[in-house]
């Protein structure tokens, strides 16, 4: 009998890597490839790389590294931004196949032939030059129960600090049919919610000709809608989106719809105007007050969620200030606190009044106290509540696990067929990050 080898994935990263992640390792299955956890011993080993702050990079770097200890005669492959920015130091980190974030439906057939003798094999190509969106496909998501529905690629906005345009490219977005056969597909294959992915999902459809306006219903807008008609689909789960998205237009598809999930993750980054311009923001802060007003006033139960940077160059005691002023006078359901990173080749990086790495450390301290407050009170609102939780995974208390639709985290006293299906639970006693809660009529 002919044996098979197993291959392995880890993910660092946003949901697109994630999405990425699972395409990769779709093309190892249909060479006859086992897929397994990335803490089994297998003979591949992919990396799929991020490298949007330096933890990512950190991640990224300690993952290649558990990737050799458990089997150091494993092709270790890497893949992803940090490998599109920086080959030289991931082939110094002993990588065997290092690819960029194009082309890697090709990684299958590179490792099928890649023999120890041929070194490190670099075969990373130069971002930017895609005009298209790259053909991708994916049949399942192998470890988790949402399936990541990617309809875009890349990013034109080029914000001063971030990296991600040039490992990336150009907006490219991703062809209408495909986008719904692959969600058909999803659907077919019994998967309950999709969450709609992409770098800048808000640029979605200008390369295609779409009219992108806060006047005119826009290209992102008519996918959404068209998503929303599959049947089989339970739940719509919009990945970051920008301000500018969430329009009068955007906000009354929802109410009509019985599907898009009440939560919305809105980048802030700062509140000082000062600072979202210089860092060539397209938003001020009275238009994401704006946004978040549009989506409290019309959605019941809606979580809004953000990212917030600490520390950007010249970020004074005022500008901070500002920002934590802002955050809680949007009373945000969570915030992501983002230490800025340095990233050579952005503008941010060459600016002067860099802040103190001890400065950095105590804003994102105090950024994340306050971001734990707000995510108690928003959590107190729903002690009691009878909620349904797409249940995702048997955690390591061995409760069953999942999120309702506006993204609070739940566990259960319950068993495995439960996973991928959504399950009435009463949330009863409040913990750090959600509920713990017992299942209604089962």
């Amino acid at each position: 009998m002919e044996l098979q080898f197993k291959a392995a994935a880890a993910t660092v990263g946003c949901k697109v890597n994630f999405c990425d992640s699972s395409a990769i390792l779709q093309t190892f299955a249909d060479c006859g490839y086992e897929i397994v956890d990335f803490d089994s011993k297998a003979d591949v080993y992919i990396i799929n790389t991020c490298t949007v702050t330096n933890t990512g990079d950190k991640k990224s770097r300690q993952m290649i590294s558990r990737a050799r200890a458990k089997n150091p005669l494993a092709t270790v492959a890497v893949v992803g931004c940090y490998a599109q920015l920086d080959p030289a130091g991931i082939s110094a980190l002993g990588a065997d196949i290092i690819m960029g974030t194009k082309d890697r439906d090709k990684l299958a057939q590179y490792v099928r032939g890649y023999k120890k003798y041929m070194g490190c094999l670099d075969l990373v190509s130069k971002a930017g030059e895609d005009k298209e969106f790259e053909p991708i496909f994916v049949e399942r998501t192998f470890d988790r129960a949402r399936a990541f529905l990617k309809i875009q690629d890349g990013c034109d906005n080029f914000c001063a600090y971030c990296i991600v345009p040039y490992a990336r490219g150009r907006s490219r977005s991703r062809r209408p049919q495909d986008i719904i056969l692959q969600a058909k597909t999803f659907a077919k294959n019994g998967y309950q919610e999709i969450v709609i992915c992409g770098i800048h999902i808000a640029g979605f459809g200008k390369d295609l000709g779409g009219v992108v306006t806060a006047e005119k219903d826009c290209s992102l807008l008519r996918i959404i809608k068209s998503v929303c008609e599959i049947d089989g689909i339970r739940r719509i789960r919009l990945s970051s989106v920008e301000p500018n998205v969430i329009t009068p237009e955007f906000v009354e598809m929802i109410k009509q719809s019985d599907k898009i999930c009440p939560h919305f993750h809105l980048p802030l980054q700062t509140g000082s105007d000062r600072l979202l311009a210089q860092m060539g923001r397209r938003y001020t802060t009275a238009d994401y007050s704006q946004s978040v007003r549009l989506l409290r006033e019309n959605i019941p139960d809606v979580s809004i969620t953000s990212d917030i940077i600490v520390g950007l160059p010249g970020e004074s005691d005022e500008d901070f200030e500002a920002t934590l002023r802002c955050v809680c006078e949007m009373e945000l359901s969570g915030l992501h606190v983002f230490p800025y990173s340095v990233k050579k080749g952005t503008k941010a990086a060459q600016m002067d009044r860099q802040t103190p790495h001890h400065v950095k450390t105590a804003r994102a301290k105090e950024m994340r106290e306050l971001g734990d407050k707000l995510s108690r009170q928003f959590l107190e609102k729903f002690a009691g509540r009878r909620m349904d939780v797409l249940v995702e995974q048997k955690n390591k208390a061995g409760k069953m696990e999942g999120k309702t639709a506006n993204y609070i985290n739940v566990a259960y006293d319950g068993d495995e067929d439960d996973i991928n299906q959504i399950v009435g639970v009463e949330l009863v006693e409040m913990e750090k990050i959600g509920f713990l809660g017992k299942t209604i009529n089962k």
